[in-house]
């Protein structure tokens, strides 16, 4: 089995924060590495896989500061971890800006499988003023 570089956890801004805290994991691996989290200090757990990049989960949030654990094996099946409390943070949008999230689903049943996707887009535009330039 091939090294496994540690995981890197990193606390994200969340729509709401007083509702959920997000989560970014890198995995710098070029393989999935699995991995469980846990609030600190609650029953909040769950597993997840983490695909050589950038992925990102959620907890519910709690009082205080949301601190969080995940936990994976190492190449020799040694638990490793990395802890992280929450920022807190509230995320906030530039106005005029598009973001688009795209979710990937992986795993044996995406084997073959062609997809056509469909995106519609409600553009709604608030001005408060409008300056017309030549």
């Amino acid at each position: 089995m091939p090294v496994v570089e540690n995981l890197i956890l990193t606390s994200f801004c969340s729509n709401d924060p007083n509702v959920n805290r997000r989560w970014r994991v890198r995995n710098p691996n070029a393989f999935d590495v699995e991995y469980t989290f846990q609030v600190i200090g609650t029953s909040q757990t769950g597993t997840n896989i983490a695909p050589p990049g950038d992925s990102f989960f959620f907890t519910h949030t709690v009082p205080g500061s949301n601190t969080t654990r995940i936990t994976w094996l190492d190449e020799d099946d040694n638990p490793r971890s990395t802890v992280k409390a929450s920022s807190g943070a509230e995320c906030t949008e530039e106005p005029g800006t598009l973001k688009i999230v795209k979710v990937l689903t992986s795993g044996p049943l995406m084997t073959n499988v062609n997809r056509t996707e469909t995106w519609r887009f409600e553009i709604r535009i608030e001005i408060d003023s409008c300056k017309i330039q030549n």
